[in-house]
């Protein structure tokens, strides 16, 4: 029926059972007995128990357990929707597929037409290049036929016609939609990309409808034990009150804890009271004990190589059950480095600066960048734990700025850690010493910086800021218009001093000097 579709998808949480023990009467004890059903992959940490009525032999309970264990791992997705008293065709447990337009299981509809080997559908249909298509018609008992090859005419435009290269059964007709109900066809790229296959579970008659739901199909519960033994007893006894030995599902490893250390995870075992971890570093021929705990985790110190961990838990009886074994690699773990600290050597006023890195465990090497601006201009590793950037690696590498950043970040095995970052600032000349000599017309400006062996330009600015000059040399002419000029000195690295204002007059003599701001004739 129209707007009655449902589909519920069973996503797992965090309490999902990952397996299923049942308990049984068992035939040769007469007494409860448990046995475990668990998936393949399963870590088995969240089990459902199930007290079954019935089954006496333990292959049969198991059977049974891992039944329901690969049901709820794998048929999750619970459809339900409504249709007219056809609903009550199929039985409990019948195969049914369905295809729906919400969730794209296939393209469905009716045949409208048909002419020998082509067929017209209510559908616009979808071909996927280069693949072959497949179509399932209903017959009149309500079974689809079985999946036929289907080719897309290359004469249509409108994508509502397909042409049969496999032939349809014997006796089946194609309904003329008048007589009786229009032909239903289901169509797809693929054999199982047709229609939903679903287990029909309940059907629930409402005056003239029918309410079905259905869980997706899944081989999986009924091929599990093909080829498999459960496990065995955990103990013979038939002494009454005898606690069986528990019996751990699986171990596994973690070595990324704690440095040197690995952390052994047993899954939880019923009726465990202690856990016996023992470690064998040549193969099984030895093993060593690496201790004993009423917990399920052991963290413990080992050598680093191919080992095999085993673990066996102890119940009220005191009996051990059989070892849950974990074979692999124990490889080095260090923490990745931390942030190092970074301090500058002595003050940044020569050709190049030096960074001391300071010492700390666990790094083998550092990555160093400078970065101006942003961008990083320069980027290398060392193991030194003092860098020094000097001016001519900062013309190579087109990183010459009086600011610009060092960054620096420590490395190990696992990686590199957080980066540091330092500022630097090539420190200023002073400010300029300038003579003034005028003429009528001009003055010329002699500029220097006594005791400063650095100094790489001079640079002139006029009262409204623009440039009058940038250059090397120390002397340069302007006219003589009364104006204020700032004079700056700058150094290698483009670090400018404080300026020195020198006011262009005519027919005044040089003198005066420099000293960060006064006015200079």
């Amino acid at each position: 029926m129209p707007g009655s579709f449902e589909v519920d998808y069973g996503f797992y949480s965090a309490d999902s059972p990952d397996y299923v023990t049942i308990e049984y009467m068992d035939e040769t004890t007469w007494s409860w007995q448990t046995v475990s059903c668990i998936p393949t992959g399963s870590p088995a940490l969240k089990e459902k128990r199930i007290q079954m009525v019935g089954p006496t032999k333990r292959r049969q309970a198991w059977a049974e357990g891992l039944y329901k264990a690969y049901a709820n791992r794998d048929q999750r997705k619970t459809v339900k929707f409504t249709t007219d008293v056809g609903g009550l065709i199929p039985l409990y447990g019948d195969l049914v597929s369905v295809s729906h337009d919400l969730p794209k299981w296939g393209i469905s509809g009716t045949v409208d037409g048909f002419d020998g080997e082509r067929v017209h559908v209510s559908e616009v249909l979808e071909w996927t290049p280069k693949t072959q298509h497949y179509v399932y018609f209903r017959q009149r008992n309500g079974r689809p036929t079985d999946a036929l090859r289907v080719l897309r005419p290359d004469d249509v435009s409108d994508d509502q016609e397909m042409i049969l290269i496999d032939p349809v059964p014997a006796g089946f007709v194609f309904s003329d939609g008048y007589s009786e109900e229009p032909t239903m066809f289901s169509f797809g790229p693929a054999r199982d990309r047709i229609a939903q296959d679903l287990r029909l579970i309940n059907a629930t008659p409402r005056d003239d409808q029918v309410e079905l739901t259905f869980v997706n199909n899944a081989d999986s519960p009924h091929t599990a034990e093909l080829g498999l033994d459960p496990p065995p007893p955990v103990s013979p006894s038939l002494l009454p009150g005898v606690v069986h030995a528990p019996i751990i599902a699986q171990v596994s490893v973690n070595q990324k804890i704690t440095p040197g250390s690995v952390t052994i995870v047993a899954a939880p075992a019923a009726g465990a009271l202690l856990y016996d971890y023992q470690g064998s570093l040549d193969g099984g021929a030895t093993w060593v004990p690496l201790g004993r705990s009423p917990s399920n985790t052991l963290s413990v110190a080992v050598a680093l190589g191919q080992w095999e961990l085993r673990v066996r838990a102890f119940g009220a009886s005191g009996l051990p059950g059989p070892f849950a074994v974990w074979t692999g690699t124990v490889e080095e773990f260090v923490y990745p480095a931390g942030a190092p600290t970074l301090s500058l050597r002595e003050p940044f006023t020569g050709n190049q600066l030096s960074i001391d890195i300071q010492r700390a465990a666990g790094v083998d090497f550092y990555e160093v960048q400078i970065v101006v601006g942003g961008v990083i201009r320069y980027s290398a590793d060392m193991a030194s734990q003092n860098f020094t950037w000097t001016l001519d690696q900062a013309r190579v590498y087109e990183a010459v700025d009086p600011t610009f950043d060092v960054r620096v970040a420590a490395g190990n095995i696992e990686g590199l850690g957080p980066a540091s970052s330092l500022t630097v600032t090539s420190t200023p000349p002073p400010a300029p010493y300038v003579t003034a000599s005028a003429t009528d017309s001009t003055v010329t400006l002699g500029m220097s910086v006594p005791g400063y062996p650095g100094i790489a330009g001079f640079r002139v600015l006029t009262p409204d800021g623009a440039v009058a000059y940038d250059g090397a040399a120390g002397t340069f002419t302007v006219a003589a218009d009364g104006q204020a000029y700032s004079v700056f000195a700058y150094n290698a690295w483009q670090s400018l001093s404080a300026p020195t204002l020198v006011l262009a007059s005519a027919a005044q003599d040089g003198g005066g000097g420099g000293g960060g701001g006064g006015n200079n004739h």
